[in-house]
């Protein structure tokens, strides 16, 4: 597979940001996706307040997908990264980035703040 040169990369999305206002106790999905050409080499990847937290807080692997772009004779896949949190608390409350990273070193990213609602747990 021949790799492309890049000036910059795709801006990522992110879905399920209806969830970023939670209960405590509450388990929260956020998707990250984006669409970009099957040539080009990149990694994604999540930043977020509480990463001490293995046991609750779970990144997927990157999956993807064809996308139909019509005539273009270029392939163009979906890539998806899910970051999952059991039993949200008041620690996970901040912004959570996903981050874009081609093969030039072009970076991109979206960010949202989840704000957390609910008693402190005992």
């Amino acid at each position: 597979m021949h790799v492309t040169y890049t000036e910059s990369v795709s801006k990522p999305m992110m879905d399920n940001i209806q969830n970023m206002h939670v209960e405590v106790g509450d388990t929260v999905i956020i998707n990250c996706w984006v669409e970009m050409a099957s040539n080009i080499k990149f990694n994604m990847n999540w930043m977020y307040p509480n990463t001490k937290e293995e046991n609750r807080i779970f990144e997927s692997n990157t999956t993807h997908k064809n996308v139909n772009v019509g005539n273009l004779k270029q392939i163009q896949y979906k890539y998806e990264r899910n970051l999952t949190i059991h039993n949200a608390t008041h620690r996970d409350e901040g912004e959570y980035t996903c981050r874009i990273v081609d093969h030039n070193g072009n970076t991109n990213n979206v960010s949202h703040y989840m704000k957390v609602y609910g008693m402190f747990a005992s």
